[in-house]
């Protein structure tokens, strides 16, 4: 399949990863990541990039590196690797990213990362052994 790069789609994605990023790392630089179970700042960003996540994935599919290039397909894990508070979603999205890894449209490192996270979340154990 080919498709036509989606500069819009790709900006939003590259957009919300770099907004997890950065609250993630000011979190880190503050000492605050960590003092509490789910830090209301990047839950806050988690929600709104989950919701968000969901509407593309609906509307597109997976954002594949054809439709939103490399990059923007890695922040697409990233968000879904983030959507913690909805397991039933993340476990969703592995049949979907599987078969863009088939079709060479998703790197194989971002199913291990969302599988291994999918198990570990229920109480399961990894078959990677990708970081926590």
């Amino acid at each position: 399949m080919s498709y036509k790069l989606n500069r819009q789609l790709q900006n939003e994605l590259l957009s919300m990863q770099e907004e997890d990023q950065q609250v993630l790392q000011e979190l880190i630089d503050r000492g605050e990541l960590g003092t509490v179970e789910y830090h209301p700042k990047i839950k806050v960003i988690h929600e709104k990039n989950n919701a968000r996540i969901k509407e593309i994935i609906k509307s597109y599919g997976w954002p594949g590196i054809s439709a939103v290039g490399k990059e923007g397909s890695e922040a697409a894990w990233l968000i879904v690797q983030h959507a913690v508070l909805d397991t039933k979603f993340m476990n969703e999205c592995l049949s979907l990213l599987r078969e863009a890894v088939h079709q060479g449209e998703a790197e194989g490192w971002c199913l291990a990362y969302l599988q291994d996270r999918v198990l570990t979340m229920s109480d399961k154990p990894q078959i990677y052994g990708t970081p926590a």
